[in-house]
């Protein structure tokens, strides 16, 4: 949680990097907590922002909380709602995307991700990197955690959950960097394993979890505060769901 906050200000007050993209969703992971003096701004910022960061954490739990009850009261109408079985699927997302993107080939990942994700990065980021004559090394080593931050359920179109959408965090211990085809020369990030945080989101299509975008960490904030905005889950179901849910 306090890399979140961080990293809003580092950038702001002791760099100003030209910040490259790369990995799922854009961004390779930057190498400023590698240096001392990079800890030493992180460790002071940290005490700085301490009521920022209790702050952070409470919303961030809270949302969680509703996240985890709100996909427990669907599970009991559809064992797609399940956490575990989700976890897994994220999990098999994360590590299908990630060697797809290292291969630097999305077409084949229908069964992972959404047509306008695969597209939209293969565009702007792997086939012009291509011409550039780079390649983005992205390889994870662990993935250590994932929670939810954001459960909305829809039904789209009038079919039941089509279109829900979940927003989760995933931290897991990755080598991530950008180089040159011919020189093998580091062009951003760092060949160093570091423990990276980001957000993924996923939305139902036909039965499935597709990921539907990867954005940075601190973005977790911003959508714990959509929480609020939600309304109860039961005012989500169509009418039928909610005949069957009163019956049980």
């Amino acid at each position: 949680m306090k890399t979140k906050i961080v990293t809003l200000a580092i950038p702001l007050i002791f760099f100003t990097p030209a910040y490259l993209f790369a990995g799922p969703g854009g961004k390779i992971v930057t190498a400023v907590t590698g240096t001392l003096w990079g800890r030493i701004a992180i460790g002071t910022l940290g005490m700085i922002f301490v009521p920022l960061i209790l702050y952070a954490m409470i919303k961030e739990y809270r949302a969680k909380r509703r996240a985890y009850k709100d996909l427990a009261f669907m599970a009991g109408m559809d064992p797609k709602f399940e956490w575990l079985k989700i976890k897994k699927r994220i999990l098999d997302c994360f590590h299908h995307v990630h060697g797809l993107w290292r291969r630097g080939e999305l077409s084949q990942g229908a069964s992972w991700m959404t047509r306008w994700y695969g597209q939209n990065q293969q565009i702007r980021f792997l086939d012009r990197w291509r011409r550039e004559g780079l390649a983005n090394i992205c390889k994870v080593h662990d993935v250590s955690a994932i929670f939810p931050i954001l459960f909305i359920h829809k039904n789209r179109d009038g079919i039941p959950h089509e279109g829900s959408e979940l927003i989760v965090s995933v931290t897991a211990r990755m080598r991530d960097y950008l180089k040159e085809r011919k020189t093998g020369r580091i062009v951003e990030g760092s060949r160093k394993r570091k423990d990276v945080e980001s957000v993924w989101s996923f939305v139902l299509e036909n039965g499935r979890w597709l990921v539907s975008n990867v954005e940075e960490d601190y973005l977790t904030l911003d959508y714990a505060e959509l929480r609020k905005y939600l309304p109860p889950i039961e005012e989500t179901l169509i009418d039928d769901i909610k005949a069957n849910a009163s019956e049980t």
